[in-house]
C-alpha cells in the first residue's frame, strides 16, 4: 500500500437547512471539478438525494456511498507527469 495519499472529505450541508440539497449538490459538482483538473480517470463526486449522503462513482458507472464523507486518492496517479 501506498503512503502517497490524498484525503478529500465533504462537509455535510446543516440537516435543516431550507438549501441542503442545493448546498450539497454544489458541493459535490465543485469537487469534481477539482479531481477533473488533477488528472481525475472520470471519478466524480454525487448527492444521494434518498439516503441524504455523497457517493463517488467511477467511470464504470459503479459508486460507493461515502459514510464518512470523503474518498482517499493515489497521489502518485494524480502526481503523475
Amino acid at each position: 500500500m501506498t503512503n502517497n495519499r490524498i484525503w478529500i472529505e465533504l462537509t455535510l450541508p446543516k440537516y435543516n437547512d431550507p438549501e441542503r440539497e442545493t448546498i450539497a449538490k454544489k458541493q459535490a459538482a465543485l469537487a469534481t471539478n477539482m479531481i477533473r483538473r488533477l488528472g481525475s480517470d472520470g471519478s466524480e463526486f454525487f448527492w444521494n438525494e434518498h439516503k441524504s449522503c455523497y457517493c463517488l462513482a467511477d467511470s464504470s458507472g459503479t459508486y460507493v456511498e461515502l459514510s464518512d464523507k470523503g474518498h482517499w486518492f493515489n497521489l502518485d496517479f494524480f502526481g503523475r507527469e
